[in-house]
């Protein structure tokens, strides 16, 4: 018996610095645990914060292809106008810019042709006076400004000509011969003979710019489009 009472003794001393020790263990446990609980609960904000940054992202992903989509159905729309205007222009040869130069008194149709070309080129017209003819109801061509820019190399600038460097000024001033009945390609076919290809020129600028501001002012569509005719 005193033996076992002995060995009882012992085990409850044992028992008591085991206890110490499981109590140390437990507060240690508890420590972790509330770390690990911590950290699960940054790890669910970071995941949630990173989630809201990705649906944020494709919304504009998506916002980006719509308007992306809705650009190029515009700017597709304005590529007849322009392989037409370039059909036009092959059809235009440096004779027929001679021709026309030597002409004492064109048809009036060529003048406001080419009074629309003076103006898309950035050039300046003469002061404003009244067309002396009642029927005509426009302002005095600018001839003699006509005249300086066939001198020059009219058909290779108008081959290369920047359509960025159209602005409202200038489509604001082309609005008035553009609303005149006979400024149309047909009219000009059989008033201006081969030059007629300039007013489908003229026509075709208008167009690709009016085009191409609402495209760039539709949106938060980024992006340049540089359209080509094909």
């Amino acid at each position: 018996m005193a033996q076992a009472s002995d060995s009882v003794e012992k085990l409850s001393k044992e028992l008591v610095f085991k206890e110490k020790d499981l109590a140390v263990a437990a507060a240690e446990t508890e420590v972790v645990l509330k770390e690990v609980a911590q950290s699960a609960g940054a790890a669910e904000k970071v995941k949630a914060s990173v989630q809201v940054v990705k649906d944020a992202a494709q919304i504009l992903v998506d916002s980006i292809d719509k308007d992306k989509k809705y650009a190029e159905s515009k700017l597709a729309a304005a590529i007849p106008a322009l392989e037409a205007a370039e059909r036009a222009l092959a059809t235009i040869k440096a004779a027929d810019i001679a021709t026309v130069k030597k002409l004492g008194k064109p048809p009036h149709l060529i003048t406001r042709i080419m009074d629309s070309v003076i103006i898309l080129f950035g050039r300046a017209l003469d002061p404003c006076v009244p067309d002396p003819d009642p029927e005509r109801r426009c302002v005095t061509p600018s001839w003699k400004e006509a005249l300086k820019t066939m001198n020059g190399p009219l058909l290779s600038q108008l081959v290369n000509f920047d359509k960025d460097t159209i602005n409202d000024e200038m489509c604001e001033l082309l609005e008035p011969l553009f609303r005149m009945e006979d400024y149309t390609y047909e009219r000009a076919l059989s008033v201006c003979g081969n030059v007629a290809g300039l007013i489908s020129w003229t026509q075709a600028m208008s167009t690709f710019y009016s085009v191409n501001k609402e495209v760039r002012s539709a949106g938060a569509y980024g992006f340049q489009f540089e359209l080509h005719a094909t």
